[in-house]
């Protein structure tokens, strides 16, 4: 007898897939809660993610079946569903992914678009680039710019196909695709990206990134100037301190007496790691509490110390938990004083990361350190570009197994990346 002929078995066959897609919406929590959360590895997420993938398995067995489960999740009213249905229709079946025909509320609508974007990202499916190219045609900017942004952190050879955004009439789609093709390095545009550098806002801060990305001298002294003028988006303070090393000090220096930009000043002074800023860090450490934490960050890059203190952190206001603990360096000055006075012997003028002299390969440490969160890693895979001038295929929110390669690669090449940075 076969069993898909019992009466029952469509339902059996619907049921089934439904379990698998209820675990997939458990398990990507999950994978989410170890990339993001700083007391937990992020490399944890790996057995996470062979869990998921025997789940996606089991749908891709289950054929139509499993694509119209996931397609009925969408519109169900269950909003925790939604990353599994757009992930699991992103593997299986990505054409059914077309934004104009998804139903998604119009007060929601961000949110399930960054969801839509990261299900893309995170998918294994050989039709998404071409399926991401034409998205690129649609009406509506935000989409063309979150599939332009999908593209760059799949890092798809259809990255060409973005050169014409760089002309769109919304800001948001040529910062989106000025960033995806830096990050594919296509070198050819950029004396359009250099022409298109003006306001430093917020959008246009992603097109000096891009710039910079693909070694523009140009962006730098235009990003120079904006830090120079004072009052410039913390964002654009910490590009340019990873961006000029030692040589942004003096910029960084001045304005870190500027009551608006202290705290991003100090913070940025972290990553720049003079050892000769420390004392001047810990002064700051008795200012008011967001430039003392600045001060703190700074000096724990730089010398890797340890010094922490509890805080206590909030559940957001629409959940009905607990608050949590979470470390932070520490902000008390005597602390500070009593550590300084016991080590200033091994800190002399030059640059330092966590404490020992600041090579390429200390960046690359920061990337593999399991207990490295998603802001240091994205900002360290960020930072080895700028400061190399070699590419870096790299998104801390990669697959594991992915990120690992990366971080294996670079190993290979430990000796030549033992150079002191100035």
């Amino acid at each position: 007898m076969n069993l898909l002929a019992h009466p029952s078995a469509a339902d059996f066959l619907r049921g089934f897939q439904e379990e698998h897609l209820s675990e997939l919406e458990f398990l990507l929590g999950q994978r989410q809660r170890r990339l993001r959360e700083p007391a937990l590895s992020w490399r944890d997420a790996e057995s996470v993610e062979t869990r998921i993938e025997g789940h996606l398995e089991a749908m891709r067995a289950g054929g139509p079946v499993a694509v119209s489960i996931a397609s009925e999740a969408l519109s169900g009213g269950d909003v925790s569903l939604i990353p599994a249905a757009l992930f699991s229709l992103a593997s299986l079946a990505p054409e059914a992914l077309a934004p104009d025909a998804l139903p998604a509320p119009k007060e929601e609508w961000p949110e399930f678009l960054s969801s839509w974007e990261g299900a893309l990202v995170l998918a294994d499916h050989p039709g998404i680039p071409a399926f991401l190219t034409r998205v690129l045609l649609n009406d509506r900017p935000e989409v063309r710019a979150a599939a332009a942004r999908a593209l760059g952190r799949r890092r798809d050879k259809e990255g060409p196909a973005l050169v014409p955004l760089l002309d769109d009439a919304a800001m948001e789609v040529r910062s989106a695709a000025a960033l995806s093709l830096a990050k594919c390095a296509h070198q050819p545009v950029l004396p359009t990206l250099e022409r298109m550098l003006h306001v430093p806002s917020e959008l246009a801060l992603l097109q000096f990134q891009a710039a910079l990305l693909l070694g523009s001298r140009h962006a730098f002294e235009l990003c120079r100037g904006v830090c120079e003028q004072g009052g410039a988006p913390a964002a654009f303070i910490e590009l340019f301190a990873m961006a000029g090393g030692e040589h942004g000090l003096p910029v960084l220096l001045r304005l870190s007496t500027v009551a608006a930009s202290t705290a991003p000043a100090l913070a940025a002074m972290g990553i720049v790691g003079n050892g000769g800023s420390i004392p001047q860090l810990i002064e700051h450490l008795s200012d008011g509490e967001s430039v003392a934490q600045a001060a703190a960050s700074a000096l724990q890059l730089i010398t890797g110390a340890g010094l922490t203190r509890k805080v206590s952190v909030p559940a957001p206001d629409d959940e009905d938990e607990p608050a949590t603990e979470m470390e932070m360096p520490s902000i008390d000055p005597v602390e500070w004083n009593r550590w300084w006075g016991l080590h200033q012997g091994r800190f002399g003028s030059g640059r330092y990361r966590a404490g020992k002299p600041l090579v390429m390969w200390s960046i690359v440490e920061e990337l593999a350190e399991p207990r490295s969160s998603l802001v240091v890693r994205t900002r360290a895979g960020l930072e080895f570009t700028l400061r190399s001038g070699q590419r870096l295929d790299f998104e801390p929110d990669w697959p594991i197994a992915r990120q690992r390669a990366v971080i294996a690669g670079l190993g290979n090449r430990r000796e030549h990346l033992q150079q002191r940075l100035r």
